[in-house]
């Protein structure tokens, strides 16, 4: 579903129910662009997860390349700088 700002401001308590309870998602326009969204929590929960579930591969990954790079002591870096 797609609305202005203006008409969201006139039914904000609709919305909210809308996204709450019938799960729905609502794309705010402005000025005739698209420009925020309300979703249901559960949409934050699993957008929050799959972030995790990225951050964690790429630490992973950082972590494989740092090990076969290998790393400096701290004591080395200073020296460097």
């Amino acid at each position: 579903m797609k609305m202005t700002t203006t008409l969201a401001r006139e039914n904000f308590a609709e919305i909210i129910k809308k996204a709450e309870y019938a799960k729905e998602r609502i794309i705010l326009t402005n000025h005739g662009k698209d420009a925020v969204f309300i979703a249901p929590l559960d949409d934050l929960k699993l957008l929050e997860l799959i972030e995790d579930q990225q951050d964690l591969k790429d630490a992973l990954l950082a972590h494989k390349k740092a090990k076969k790079e290998g790393t400096k002591s701290w004591s080395k870096i200073k020296a460097e700088i």
